[in-house]
């Protein structure tokens, strides 16, 4: 399957890096994606210790005030440097159980919900609100097999994340979990073969998923 281009108009990206945020951009595209280095594209797979579709199953606080566990079942594993259980995987949040039993452990992004699915890019080693990429959106919920976000569903990816759009806009329909998956797995090789030597010292650091918070 080939990555998807939007239409010029309407496009929405999602970076996942970085202070960018949301960008909005209303120009078509260049045509010269073999000679466009996606830069922040590629540094946020290569940074992600695993990449994974998982429905959350229990939200549980614990004893140590201001944290809470969620353990996640139906693990599409699509990524990363982590050997993932397919049948579950836990990892704590700082965060307050919300009135619907659920958690945000960030304002900008999706509250994690007992029963719905989500994308999750993780990142090991120290962390504050949830052991994810940091500084970027990733959280993302998953509804009737596509990936959503706020300005409508995912529909390809794009140098700097992943393509929002809507179906006005798009001749194609959104990406399947499963289209989503394969595309983010083919593109973290490609990020390998482009940035070795960021991949190597990723690689050596070794990161592992860590229960607590650093100190503040």
């Amino acid at each position: 399957m080939e990555e998807r281009s939007a239409v010029p108009r309407g496009r929405l990206l999602i970076a996942l890096v970085g202070s960018i945020g949301f960008l909005a951009l209303d120009s078509p595209s260049t045509g010269h994606a073999t000679s466009y280095q996606p830069v922040a594209l590629d540094m946020s797979l290569l940074q992600s210790d695993a990449i994974v579709f998982g429905t959350v199953n229990e939200v549980t606080p614990l004893p140590t005030d201001g944290l809470i566990r969620l353990s996640l079942t139906d693990i599409r594993f699509v990524g990363g440097r982590w050997d993932v259980d397919p049948a579950g995987l836990e990892f704590n949040v700082s965060a307050r159980l919300r009135p619907s039993g659920g958690v945000r452990p960030r304002r900008h992004e999706v509250e994690l919900l007992p029963g719905h699915r989500y994308l999750l890019l993780f990142e090991g080693g120290a962390w504050r609100d949830a052991p994810l990429l940091h500084g970027s959106l990733a959280m993302l919920e998953v509804a009737d097999d596509v990936t959503r976000c706020a300005g409508g569903e995912i529909y390809g990816l794009e140098p700097f994340g992943l393509m929002c759009s809507t179906a006005d806009q798009q001749a194609a329909p959104p990406l399947t979990e499963i289209e989503l998956a394969n595309l983010l797995t083919r593109r973290m090789a490609i990020a390998r073969e482009r940035r070795p030597a960021e991949a190597a010292e990723l690689d050596r650091a070794a990161r592992t998923l860590e229960d607590t918070p650093e100190a503040p």
